[in-house]
């Protein structure tokens, strides 16, 4: 197989936008692990991002089909493991446009340009969760 230029040129295009978006979305920036479980008892980990708002904590479905949302929905108990520590929390779903409109900037300001350009590809609006301490 031969390549030209162009496609070379493409090809480490690629690598670098794939390259760029881990340094961006993974580097100096907290992801914890989100644990739920569904009333058949069927376990769901999910990454995601987390920000602290005085004594609450909120993370958020990056879009409403997100696989383990109907869980949190349906058992609110679930545990995020962030920091290397486990917590157990009391999830809240939020889904309205005043929570997005106040958790959104918060989670903008943390996670910067990496927020910005997920904001570009979601497929719809965000899920606020809110955490309680249990």
């Amino acid at each position: 197989m031969r390549f030209d230029q162009r496609t070379l040129l493409l090809i480490l295009l690629g690598l670098t936008c794939v390259l760029a978006w881990r340094t961006i979305s993974r580097g100096a920036h907290e992801i914890a692990v989100l644990h739920t479980s569904t009333y058949e008892h069927e376990d769901h980990f999910a990454a995601v991002w987390v920000v602290d708002d005085g004594p609450y904590v909120w993370i958020r479905a990056e879009d409403p089909a997100r696989l383990w949302l109907p869980a949190v929905r349906h058992e609110p108990g679930v545990s995020l493991r962030r920091g290397g520590r486990q917590y157990a929390y009391r999830a809240t779903v939020w889904d309205t446009p005043d929570a997005r409109a106040y958790v959104d900037p918060l989670f903008r300001a943390k996670y910067g340009l990496a927020d910005l350009v997920r904001a570009l590809f979601r497929r719809g609006g965000t899920v606020p969760i809110r955490l309680d301490l249990r």
